[in-house]
């Protein structure tokens, strides 16, 4: 039995549009993308590496550490300057400048640790979030696929038995039957004719 060319057409248009739903399907996993390893590894060390952030902690103790250094020069040279130049204060301004340092440090190592946890954290979520889209889009595509194919099969079967011509549905009802279709293809058939009547 040869097939009419409607459809032919039919076919051929239910395969172009399966064909542009499953080319999602052929996309890489949003995993195996250059983003998601970028992501997952941010997930799991945060945006610097150990060498970034003790460089940055040793420029930050530098800097303080001159900083200091310049403070108890102008500190003991105003102190001697008075006749203070062993006094107790002087010592205990001394220990001040040492302890500013210290604590420049250990803020400056606070806040490096707090933003590497907030970037893991938004970097896990952003992965989960976009795992989560590829994953709704290719089912969405092979959902796609699947329905554009059942669609396609129950349009070429109504126009290949003549559903589209006949007027009432017992005709078309016996066409099939004649034709050896079963039962459920037969009410495939006249549910898409309803649907589309």
């Amino acid at each position: 039995m040869a097939i009419n060319p409607a459809t032919m057409m039919m076919i051929a248009k239910g395969v172009g549009n399966m064909a542009q739903s499953g080319s999602r399907l052929l996309q890489p996993r949003f995993q195996n993308t250059k983003y998601g390893q970028m992501l997952r590894e941010r997930s799991r060390n945060g945006n610097l590496s150990q060498a970034q952030e003790s460089n940055i902690l040793n420029k930050v103790g530098t800097q303080a550490g001159n900083n200091a250094q310049v403070a108890r020069n102008k500190y003991i040279g105003s102190a001697i300057n008075q006749g203070m130049g062993n006094s107790v204060a002087l010592q205990r301004g001394l220990r001040e400048s040492e302890a500013d340092v210290r604590r420049t440090v250990t803020d400056t190592s606070r806040d490096i640790y707090q933003n590497e946890e907030t970037a893991k954290s938004n970097a896990k979520m952003n992965y989960a979030r976009a795992m989560d889209q590829d994953s709704s889009e290719r089912r969405g595509a092979l959902t796609s696929m699947i329905t554009g194919g059942a669609n396609t099969a129950l349009q070429a079967g109504a126009t290949e038995y003549g559903a589209r011509d006949a007027k009432t549905p017992d005709a078309i009802t016996q066409s099939m039957i004649k034709e050896g279709k079963s039962a459920e293809e037969i009410l495939g058939i006249l549910r898409l004719l309803q649907t589309q009547g």
